[in-house]
């Protein structure tokens, strides 16, 4: 398999899908939906389409993980699965739905505050024991190294060469910080932000995202994904829908 659609039309008529090897940065502000859009093409790959998955979540419990993967997969309100308070539609989705989430080839490690040998170790054991084919870590400026932060091009640096090594799809976040934008008049865009210096040198795919509601400029149950092949160019742009009851995103 050297191609690996990500279940969005939108997205696939810009890259043609995954190759392996690659490295893809999902990036934005806080608050942007990145989580969501991870799991998302993760539910496409390991749920739909049975295609082995790994996901490293360094700032959720899976506790917390697996309830917003029952609640994407089985289109069931996110606040009703906590409460516990279905609908009788809703238990009936549960119940329908439930086995799919639980066969399916998805692997999940909510291992905090992981230090970047430890974590490119764990990556190697599930392509090494499950045949894992795609990885999405959420997020790498949690990453740690000898108790500090690492710099994000070191980060970066390190996992492209895993990916190539594993012969493997990685899927990094990061949160973007504000530079020159100013959100009160305009979407932001990749030049506002210093990060996509270090971004640009290492990500085959870069994945920007914005919810454009916020700046007045579209409705609130879409969002906007601008893609860069060299994380500073915009080769184009994916809009997606999003279901805010379940945080997933589907075709629009």
């Amino acid at each position: 398999m050297n191609t690996i659609k990500t279940g969005f039309s939108a997205i696939d008529e810009v890259i043609g899908g995954f190759n392996t090897s690659e490295l893809v940065v999902i990036a934005g502000r806080p608050g942007m939906r990145k989580t969501s859009l991870a799991l998302s093409i993760v539910r496409n790959l390991a749920i739909d389409e049975k295609i082995p998955c790994a996901y490293f979540s360094l700032k959720m419990n899976n506790v917390k993980l697996v309830n917003r993967l029952i609640s994407n997969v089985c289109n069931i309100s996110g606040s009703n699965l906590m409460s516990g308070k279905l609908s009788h539609e809703e238990w009936e989705r549960l119940d329908g739905n439930i086995n799919i989430l639980l066969d399916s080839p998805l692997y999940l490690d909510d291992s905090p505050a992981l230090q970047l040998e430890d974590l490119n170790d764990r990556i190697r054991k599930f392509v090494k024991e499950h045949g894992v084919k795609l990885v999405a870590i959420d997020y790498i400026g949690l990453i740690e190294y000898a108790t500090r932060r690492l710099e994000l091009d070191v980060v970066l640096n390190s996992l492209k060469i895993l990916a190539s090594e594993l012969n493997i799809v990685i899927i990094a976040l990061t949160n973007l910080y504000i530079g020159n934008e100013t959100p009160e008049t305009r979407i932001p865009d990749m030049a506002d932000h210093d990060e996509f210096k270090a971004i640009r040198q290492y990500a085959d795919w870069t994945f920007f995202i914005c919810r454009s509601e916020l700046y007045g400029n579209d409705n609130s149950n879409t969002c906007r994904v601008v893609i860069s092949k060299d994380g500073q160019t915009p080769l184009g742009s994916a809009t997606l829908k999003y279901q805010w009851y379940t945080r997933r995103f589907d075709n629009n």
